[in-house]
């Protein structure tokens, strides 16, 4: 599977205006020491809840359930990554600690006045075996028409529709449209394939495309869960201009 993350919300600061260099400095030697001591506790201690799990692995909701769970967030590893990355992490920008070596696996710590976001682009084996007994439950209550596909990317409500997406082998990304109060085990109102996948802008949000003759179907995923926008946008292009847009919530992601 590909482009799975999951973020861990830190919280050692209040708010931009009071995170320094210095603070942001010792968190990332605090941050270290932890895992080189394998201090599960203080590693838990570090984190608010609940954990996003890559989908549709179910959140991580309590720091008990965390240390239960350690396994499916931590291997050997990243956490070798983590030990050996001293003096890799540039704490310049006042808005982010980002792994600076060349290495996407750690990504970047997205610093905002009431979230503190860190993504990490790997999913373990444990995390790996889970999620393919979860998605093998899930097929079993979709209509027969879209039971076949590699993984679940997420699913998504507006006002009026809800749709998911998921990853096939050979024909990229799959969107199945029904109207709102129509359960997804009755056949799907319409279906798209080939979608595309690309992340935009300093968070890496995430963009699923559908192309449709002079239509495209854009379905944008707020990754930093930034105050202020919607945690997911459906969005219609008319060749170039925007035909409809609304803002989504995210079911599942």
């Amino acid at each position: 599977m590909k482009n799975i993350l999951f973020l861990l919300i830190i919280t050692p600061f209040l708010s931009i205006s009071q995170i320094s260099y210095f603070e942001k400095h010792k968190f990332t030697i605090e941050f270290i020491e932890a895992f080189r001591n394998n201090n599960k506790l203080k590693i838990a201690s570090f984190i608010s809840y609940p954990i996003k799990m890559s989908y549709p692995n179910p959140p991580i909701k309590s720091q008990s359930e965390f240390l239960k769970r350690y396994d499916e967030l931590f291997d050997e590893y990243i956490v070798n990554l983590i030990i050996n990355s001293t003096g890799k992490w540039d704490i310049n920008d006042e808005n982010s600690i980002r792994f600076n070596d060349g290495v996407t696996i750690l990504g970047t710590m997205y610093l905002f006045a009431d979230s503190r976001t860190f993504i990490i682009n790997h999913i373990t084996d444990n995390e790996r075996e889970k999620l393919k007994l979860i998605i093998e439950r899930e097929k079993e209550g979709l209509h027969f028409s879209i039971k076949n596909y590699l993984y679940p990317c997420l699913i998504m409500k507006t006002k009026t529709i809800q749709l998911r997406i998921d990853k096939l082998e050979n024909l990229g990304y799959r969107l199945s449209l029904w109207d709102i109060k129509t359960p997804m085990s009755q056949k799907p109102k319409k279906i798209w394939l080939n979608g595309e996948y690309e992340t935009r802008g300093s968070c890496d949000n995430i963009i699923y495309i559908f192309r449709n003759n002079e239509f495209t179907y854009e379905i944008c995923v707020n990754s930093c869960g930034a105050p202020g926008f919607s945690p997911a946008d459906f969005v219609i292009y008319e060749k170039e201009n925007i035909f409809h847009s609304e803002p989504s919530v995210l079911l599942k992601d």
